[in-house]
């Protein structure tokens, strides 16, 4: 049967409960009504005011659709975690799920996420503790199951969209980067949880520096008194821009952050190369730009050291030639 058809066939059953009810109470208490009848109209009232409410019971997707509450489908779900246990299943525990929801939840949507709360606080009150176990993982696996089928779906729309990359940003479109690539994508792909991390670490570390400031920090990046694009996209607390010396560079080699290079550069060659190295060393360490205003210097001295005080004349073909020359 269509959804929808079966929607209505269910919502005019309701109303003809209601108004059957409705119709005995009028006629069976109101027209005969003594003290000794109050409290069965009472209880018949609350009855009535729940099948009521039955009527409007909604529940809110993930999505934010509005739907239909389906007590039905929350009993599958709960009898699925009865049979992976292979332990008989009890109905009193959607019973107590659409007991206390329609208790607390009048006119109002409910979330899928309340709902599956209320089902975890169901089986511990009945003591199927096993099974709200398997139920609590069950629904974590399916979090991050969506969690990452939304950042695949982050990732296609990112690549193929013509927005640059910026624009495609979700937390803080970063003038500076325009261009898309693979290296901004992978920064992108994890901000939103990153940020989470990096800001709680940042208000602890100021709760402990200027414990006065620190609760003012979020709301200042809220409020855009901070520059948000000083924010890392890394869970890790880094700076932003750095200006460093190449004196150690000169003296010791870039061994002691890579812990591999055996010695200081002696050549042009392996100054260039250890340079290069310590550049993308320092850069993946910082959020912003490496500037090395020695190298010029540096660089100097490994060519005169190669190719002697006139190494201008050995450039281009000139050079070339008297070199080979020579």
């Amino acid at each position: 049967m269509d959804n929808n058809v079966a929607r209505t066939e269910k919502d005019r059953s309701r109303s003809l409960l209601v108004s059957v009810c409705q119709h005995v109470f009028i006629e069976v208490f109101v027209q005969n009504l003594n003290v000794a009848d109050m409290p069965i109209l009472i209880n018949s009232m609350k009855l009535l005011k729940n099948i009521e409410r039955l009527n409007n019971y909604e529940s809110a997707k993930r999505t934010g659709q509005i739907v239909d509450f389906d007590l039905e489908k929350i009993g599958n779900a709960i009898k699925k975690a009865f049979d992976s246990k292979q332990v008989e299943y009890d109905p009193a525990i959607v019973e107590s799920v659409d007991k206390s929801i329609s208790l607390t939840y009048t006119n109002v949507p409910v979330s899928v996420e309340t709902i599956q709360d209320y089902v975890e606080r169901a089986l511990m009150q009945f003591g199927y503790y096993d099974i709200a176990k398997t139920f609590i993982l069950y629904r974590e696996q399916r979090k991050s199951t969506r969690f990452v089928k939304e950042r695949i779906d982050y990732m296609n729309q990112y690549s193929q969209s013509t927005d640059n990359a910026a624009s495609s940003s979700e937390t803080d479109g970063n003038a500076n980067v325009t261009m898309k690539n693979v290296a901004n994508l992978e920064g992108e792909v994890y901000k939103t949880t990153n940020r989470i991390i990096q800001r709680q670490r940042m208000k602890d570390e100021l709760n402990i520096l200027f414990p006065k400031v620190a609760k003012q920090y979020e709301t200042d990046l809220d409020n855009h008194i901070i520059y948000t694009h000083d924010e890392a996209s890394t869970p890790s607390l880094k700076q932003y821009c750095m200006a460093v010396s190449l004196y150690p560079l000169l003296t010791e080699g870039v061994g002691n952050i890579d812990g591999v290079t055996p010695s200081e550069p002696n050549d042009l060659q392996s100054f260039s190369g250890q340079i290069t190295n310590l550049i993308f060393l320092l850069s993946s360490q910082c959020k912003g730009a490496v500037a090395v205003g020695e190298y010029f210097i540096a660089l100097n001295y490994y060519v005169v050291k190669e190719f002697g005080d006139k190494w201008y004349e050995k450039l281009g073909l000139r050079g070339f030639l008297t070199t080979l020359l020579n």
